[in-house]
């Protein structure tokens, strides 16, 4: 198991979360950084697109939203980025939309 998956069974200990058969999975914004955290950038694989700056706006519901802020104006890697966070992420059993947008949020 990853550091961010012990983290998030912690997570769910402290909540009382149980996830007993049929449970939705506990999330919050924080689960999914730190699962966002694993997601290398396939162009420099010894760094994570959350090191790179390149999450933005995460928001949870019955839908997990992530923002994605590209390095630079038509990356020829944002589709790929785009599939490893959702793969990542599908492990929440919640449906995933990844959006690239270049809004500063600054």
């Amino acid at each position: 198991m990853s550091e961010a998956g012990t983290q998030v069974g912690v997570a769910r200990a402290r909540s009382g979360a149980t996830g007993g058969p049929g449970a939705v999975p506990w999330i919050d914004e924080a689960a999914v950084r730190l699962a966002l955290a694993e997601v290398m950038d396939p162009e420099l694989p010894m760094v994570s697109i959350v090191e790179l700056g390149m999450v933005g706006e995460v928001s949870v519901g019955p839908t997990i939203q992530v923002d994605l802020l590209p390095t630079f104006v038509g990356c020829p890697a944002l589709e790929v980025i785009q599939a490893a966070v959702v793969a990542r992420l599908a492990a929440f059993g919640r449906p995933v939309e990844v959006q690239a947008t270049f809004v500063v949020p600054w």
